[in-house]
């Protein structure tokens, strides 16, 4: 009977050295996948950090392309408004001069 109380003591003791190795792997392993997670949380956040700066990039140039036409737009209504009002330069007396050189600046 003291034998198989021996026996199953050692055999415990066994267990319990094989439990508290396997304990620290797991610790081990735990740390890794923890760390794993956050560079797969950090990866995600640089993609979509990526995305975000291509699409405004996009938008950046289609603004750009609006800007441009109404410069355009806005050009060609100048010189048609000063074609327009240099007959009537000549004849209007109450006419604005500083607008008048805000147009011939422009052209």
């Amino acid at each position: 009977m003291i034998d198989r109380i021996e026996f199953h003591v050692e055999h415990a003791v066994d267990y319990v050295q094989t439990a508290t190795q396997d304990t620290k792997k797991a610790l081990r392993y735990q740390s890794r996948a923890r760390r794993g997670e956050l560079v797969d949380r950090i990866e995600y956040q640089v993609e979509t950090t990526q995305n975000h700066v291509a699409e405004g990039h996009q938008q950046l140039k289609t603004a750009q392309e609006y800007q441009s036409k109404a410069r355009k737009v806005s050009d060609s209504r100048f010189r048609l408004l000063d074609s327009e009002w240099a007959p009537m330069e000549k004849t209007s007396r109450y006419f604005n001069s500083s607008l008048l050189e805000m147009i011939h600046e422009r052209s």
